[in-house]
């Protein structure tokens, strides 16, 4: 039977693995300790063979054991003769018990992970090492005194073993504890950059999603409007293919009101419906808000300051929403400064039966005849005078109309001429459903 190329492959990778960590292995067998006296040796070699025999759980132990009990005594042997130029029978005795130990241990640690089950924790890890290796060492004594005629396997030579192998226990059973707590430390990590990702990319979403309920409210505005254009327009001497445009209109608005319907309604099943029912600590959405600000700071490499002063700390449940609604403010405050020397702060604070939020910028200021139309839909004060071009934002809507009708609020801007400052007040009742 033929085997395909992703098969062959496979069975190289599953010798080949072994055969290099049994390198390793091999390796570090030139550190060593004698424990007994002459020709016991404890090795470094058995304490890397047990921590990637942990690490590496999923390759065959056989096969590695069986590679490392030849490797291991070869690389004794090659770096004798390279540094003292010969080999003689009593380094091949010397040497030789070791090719037991590993065969002993691969054999007694697959059987015994067999018995045990090798997915009950580190507890049966750690059993299975201390037996692997104390028999592993009473057959290597074993052999060892019958190649040198010596009665070895004594009373006092077994109790050393099982010390030596409780201490080798210990010892794996550290690098263990320390391998789980820094992949976990690794696997936090990574969960709360994910997690700071998803926050921000949902209050963006809120936001768009706010966007598009606002157009299909104006669109369904614009369908009324063209259906009675329409009906007016057959009350006069008009051709009719002029009414019916009126009436083309108001379908074809009627058309995309259905489609952003049905887009929203997808968006609400399959996205809002599996991260809004949490709740989150403000500090912790400031912490989030910052570390996507700064980032953002330092990718477009803006000289702005971003502070953070929190003097109270409170749950929130419509994070994402209150994430928007600063997030909004921050950007703004970017905007203003630009690329000139500037700061933001970011104050909250609790007073009275009121939540304060203050967002304030050291950018340029907002002219008074602006202040009046700031948080009017498409209203903007960034034109460009060289290219017409007008940005016509919405953000500070959405600000406005979540502070006021989601959050029950009030909000008002203080501008001076280095300064402008955001003041969000929202009642702590708002905060407690």
């Amino acid at each position: 039977m033929f085997m395909t190329k992703n098969e062959k492959i496979q069975k190289y990778a599953g010798t080949l693995q072994p055969l290099v960590l049994s390198l390793i292995v091999a390796l570090s067998s030139s550190i060593n300790f004698n424990f007994l006296g002459y020709g016991f040796i404890v090795a470094l070699s058995v304490i890397m063979l047990e921590v990637i025999i942990y690490a590496f759980n999923y390759i065959s132990i056989l096969k590695l054991t069986v590679f490392t009990a030849i490797l291991s005594p070869g690389f004794r042997l090659l770096l004798t003769a390279l540094t003292s130029g010969s080999i003689n029978m009593l380094l091949i005795k010397d040497i030789l018990p070791d090719v037991f130990y590993f065969l002993t241990f691969g054999v007694v640690y697959t059987l015994l992970r067999q018995i045990l089950n090798r997915d009950k924790g580190i507890i049966n890890f750690l059993v299975i090492i201390f037996f692997s290796d104390m028999m592993s060492n009473v057959i290597e004594l074993s052999v060892r005194g019958i190649i040198f005629d010596k009665n070895l396997l004594l009373v006092s030579s077994v109790s050393i073993i099982m010390i030596i192998a409780f201490v080798r226990t210990i010892i794996i059973g550290t690098i263990v504890i320390c391998i789980n707590a820094n992949s976990q430390l690794i696997l936090k990590a990574e969960h709360d950059e994910e997690y700071k990702r998803l926050v921000i990319l949902y209050s963006v979403f809120e936001s768009e999603l706010y966007i598009m309920n606002k157009n299909s409210v104006e669109i369904e505005d614009i369908m009324k409007k063209a259906y009675t254009l329409h009906n007016e327009l057959r009350n006069y001497e008009v051709p009719k293919e002029l009414a019916d445009i009126s009436l083309d209109i108001s379908k074809d608005a009627h058309e995309i009101k259905g489609d952003y319907k049905r887009s929203l309604e997808v968006l609400r099943q399959n996205f809002i419906k599996n991260y809004s029912n949490n709740t989150v600590h403000v500090n912790d959405i400031v912490y989030i808000i910052k570390a996507d600000v700064m980032q953002r700071i330092s990718a477009r490499e803006l000289n702005i300051q971003f502070n953070t002063t929190i003097k109270t700390n409170f749950i929130v449940s419509k994070h994402y929403e209150l994430v928007a609604v600063l997030r909004n403010l921050i950007n703004n405050a970017i905007e203003a400064i630009d690329k000139n020397k500037g700061k933001i702060n970011v104050y909250i604070y609790e007073k009275e039966d009121k939540y304060i939020f203050e967002v304030g910028n050291s950018g340029s200021s907002i002219s008074q005849s602006d202040l009046p139309h700031i948080f009017k839909h498409g209203y903007s004060s960034k034109f460009n005078e060289e290219t017409g071009d007008i940005q016509r934002g919405i953000g500070l809507v959405i600000v406005k109309d979540y502070v006021e009708k989601l959050f029950s609020g009030t909000i008002e801007v203080e501008t001076k001429e280095d300064y402008t400052n955001f003041i969000i007040r929202i009642p702590k009742i708002s905060f407690e459903s």
